[in-house]
């Protein structure tokens, strides 16, 4: 199972003890979008990317990649 979705759930259960959840608005959603935008590779969603290819241990494969890009 992915870290990442036990993770977001065990947040999201703590979150909710503190009263409903409460989804985005469209607008909110927008200002993210033109903020840091939908790619996957923009640093803030980089991070934790790069944490789990370092946990899987797949560091070699990390430094691949950037490679690859760089020389893109």
């Amino acid at each position: 199972m992915c870290k990442a979705l036990l993770d977001n759930a065990a947040v999201q259960l703590e979150a909710s003890r503190l009263g409903p959840l409460k989804e985005m608005t469209a607008q909110e959603i927008d200002a993210r979008r033109r903020t840091i935008g939908t790619d996957d590779d923009h640093p803030s969603m980089m991070r934790g990317f790069e944490y789990e290819a370092v946990e899987a241990g797949l560091q070699d494969l990390l430094r691949e990649r950037a490679e690859f890009k760089a020389r893109q």
